[in-house]
């Protein structure tokens, strides 16, 4: 499950427009907006993709994509 809020924060904070991470990750925007939106989950070939963009640890890439309790309300925070 993917923690979005934490994607989002990280994809803000690198700079890059989302336009321009989707080009270079090869995914369509409408569907990062819709995995982003709760409809679908990021396949890993795109959590690699979008992990490599962003120059992502596997740590941060861990977080962010194979998150848990993230329905529950749980932040990144309460997960560690």
């Amino acid at each position: 499950m993917t923690d979005t809020e934490l994607l989002q924060k990280t994809v803000d904070e690198s700079g890059i427009p989302v336009a321009v991470l989707c080009r270079k990750s090869g995914i369509d925007q409408r569907t990062y907006y819709n995995h982003m939106n709760g409809i679908g989950e990021f396949t890993v070939l795109q959590a690699g993709a979008i992990s490599t963009v962003l120059r992502l640890t596997v740590a941060q890439r861990n977080r962010i994509f194979f998150a848990k309790n993230v329905e529950s309300g749980a932040t990144h925070k309460e997960k560690e």
